[in-house]
């Protein structure tokens, strides 16, 4: 969907670009002369996302290997993404001690969260968590490049599975960011599953305005000084 924010006789206009992605949504606003040509290719580059990371079509490249016995290989040349993405994780993953771990995956589908159904939890098993725990092996993960050029994911247990759900759609914002300066857009608000990358003014020529609801219900206003904030909580946007 596109719609015009601002409009003046002498300035590039400001649009409003959104859609559903990644189980979620996106909402982009941006100043630009050709707001058709970028959703299609906003539109392009979260398609390939989730032929690549989501966890909720079956034909991605990470619901391969989440279904595969012992590994899966894929080509790099269709799928761009799954190969930066994993070793970004796989920084994040060192870089925090382990606190991040894609690997979860399992153990969070036991407690109802995760791709899978969504249900309550009636009663825990102690057992099924001590077993699912024995699942969490993203330091044991690595992706070789095969003789034919593809990228292979081997899984020590066949009921390891990944979710990128956390880090997917940060990325995502990131790429297309690159897209828009690439393209010198350089006045844009991202906004993809809650994360949010910001840059230059919006159509009142000011610092973007985004609005943070608190646990409390309590919202607040902050202006963004640097070119990019993240945040999985809910994301009220002002582009004021």
């Amino acid at each position: 969907m596109i719609i015009i924010s601002s409009c003046s006789e002498t300035e590039t206009p400001y649009y409003k670009i959104s859609g559903p992605t990644m189980g979620t949504t996106y909402h982009i606003t941006l100043q630009t002369n050709d707001p058709e040509t970028m959703q299609k290719s906003v539109d392009s580059i979260l398609a390939d996302f989730n032929l690549s990371m989501s966890s909720y079509i079956d034909t991605s490249t990470l619901s391969y290997f989440n279904a595969a016995d012992s590994f899966y290989c894929f080509d790099p040349a269709t799928d761009p993404y799954f190969e930066p993405i994993f070793k970004k994780s796989k920084e994040v993953f060192e870089k925090t001690g382990g606190a991040f771990n894609p690997s979860i995956a399992p153990l969070v589908n036991y407690y109802g969260f995760g791709y899978k159904e969504k249900k309550k939890l009636k009663e825990m098993d102690t057992l099924v968590i001590r077993d699912l725990l024995k699942l969490l092996v993203f330091d044991t993960l690595s992706l070789k490049t095969d003789s034919t050029g593809k990228i292979c994911i081997s899984k020590p247990n066949k009921d390891v599975k990944l979710d990128f759900n956390s880090i997917s759609p940060g990325y995502a914002v990131d790429v297309l960011g690159a897209l828009f300066e690439k393209k010198g857009i350089r006045n844009y608000m991202i906004e993809v599953g809650g994360e949010i990358m910001a840059s230059g003014v919006n159509d009142q020529k000011k610092e973007w305005v985004i609005g943070i609801n608190k646990p409390s219900e309590k919202a607040k206003e902050t202006e963004i000084e640097l070119p990019i904030i993240f945040t999985t909580n809910k994301i009220n946007d002002n582009d004021k």
